[in-house]
C-alpha cells in the first residue's frame, strides 16, 4: 500500500510503501468490511479475534459518541473548577449514561417478550 504523498511530506522518514494485513468481514446486516492490520502473525492474532476487537472497539467508539451527542449536546457542560468536581461530573454523567442504556435495554427485552407472548 502506497503512504500518502502529505504524510511523506509531514514525516519524510516513512517508507514509499508500508504492508498490511487485510481481514473481511460481514457484520449482522450483511455488509462486508475490509479491516487493515500491521498484526501479520495469523497464529497468534486471528481473523476472528481481529475481527471481535474491532467490533468491541466500534461499540466503544459509538458510546462516546452517543454520550458525547445525546447527553452532552456537543458542548462543554462540566461547570465544576476543581479537579475532584470534575472527576464527580464526569462520573455522573458516566453513571446516568450506564443506566439510561440499560433501562433501554431491559424495555427493549420486554417489548421483545411480550411480541413473542402474542
Amino acid at each position: 500500500m502506497r503512504v500518502s504523498p502529505q504524510a511523506r511530506k509531514k514525516c519524510p522518514g516513512l517508507p514509499e510503501t508500508w504492508r498490511v494485513r487485510a481481514i473481511t468481514i460481514i457484520d449482522q446486516s450483511a455488509r462486508k468490511h475490509i479491516l487493515l492490520t500491521s498484526l501479520f502473525d495469523t497464529k497468534r492474532y486471528t481473523a476472528k479475534d481481529i475481527a471481535a476487537c474491532y467490533t468491541q472497539r466500534w461499540q466503544i467508539e459509538t458510546s462516546y459518541r452517543e454520550l458525547k451527542q445525546t447527553m452532552m449536546g456537543m458542548a462543554l457542560t462540566l461547570r465544576s473548577r476543581t479537579v475532584e468536581g470534575i472527576y464527580q461530573e464526569i462520573w455522573g454523567t458516566l453513571t446516568a449514561y450506564n443506566l439510561i442504556r440499560l433501562h433501554r435495554g431491559l424495555l427493549h427485552a420486554a417489548l421483545a417478550d411480550r411480541d413473542e407472548l402474542s
